[in-house]
């Protein structure tokens, strides 16, 4: 992000990729970095929001939304409760792709919608959970593992 800015100040680097995220089908290019002039305050808090900074980096606030819930699945796992936990992200990727909603009305969810990328995230957790057991099933028969 400061990097990008500092960059925007050399005029023989053209940063505007970076700067700009132009959306094509409706042909409106929109700023992602404050306009000159805007107050350090707006600036600081618009920046720990990711509200400004490159298009690339609004998948750190789908991360932080997903290991904030993590814990409590994590939780979940160590009462043996994969089958809900699966069941509960299904349901809540179907939910969404039925009728898409954003839960956290946060900008990143534009280009990464929560009840879309949970699905693959909390079925990475439940396999890495359950990864020893997941491969000694899938031994064939008569193989046992080394001692």
């Amino acid at each position: 992000m400061i990097s990008i800015g500092l960059l925007s100040f050399l005029r023989f680097v053209d940063v505007r990729g970076a700067m700009t995220f132009t959306d094509r089908g409706a042909g409106i290019t929109y700023s992602l970095y404050p306009a000159p002039g805007t107050d350090w305050h707006t600036i600081a808090t618009k920046i720990l929001l990711l509200q400004y900074g490159p298009h690339q980096t609004q998948i750190l606030g789908l991360y932080t939304v997903l290991l904030f819930v993590s814990p409590l699945v994590l939780w979940m796992l160590s009462k043996n409760r994969f089958l809900l936990v699966l069941g509960l992200s299904w349901i809540l990727y179907l939910r969404n792709w039925t009728s898409p909603m954003m839960p956290t009305g946060a900008q990143f969810e534009y280009g990464f919608p929560v009840l879309s990328w949970q699905l693959i995230f909390f079925h990475g957790m439940v396999f890495g959970y359950y990864k020893d057991e997941i491969a000694i099933g899938s031994r064939p028969a008569g193989k046992r593992p080394p001692c």
